[in-house]
């Protein structure tokens, strides 16, 4: 048996690039960026949920409680303005 470092070297000394090519976006599924993609600014610029829905506590999920009152509907951009208690929740919009 081959030590990590030896089999490391020889993946390395067989290891070749396939070269860089430019695809359209549509053909572009299950393959490997040639170099990083940066955006020029936050979108949105502000903090948000990645989707509706509802928010719990965890601690309430690990202690069996299963009906919430939802004391505050945080819309888009907006932020709670007071925490949730046990069985309470927060609608996300």
């Amino acid at each position: 048996m081959i030590s990590f470092q030896e089999a490391r070297q020889i993946v390395s000394s067989k290891a070749q690039s396939f070269g860089i090519e430019q695809v359209d976006l549509e053909d572009a599924l299950e393959r490997i960026l040639a170099e990083n993609v940066f955006a020029p600014r936050d979108f949105p610029p502000f903090n948000r949920s990645a989707m509706d829905g509802i928010a719990v506590r965890f601690e309430d999920l690990q202690n069996n409680v299963r009906e919430f009152k939802c004391v505050e509907t945080i819309f888009a951009g907006n932020s709670f303005s007071k925490k949730i208690n046990t069985g309470e929740c927060y609608k996300i919009m």
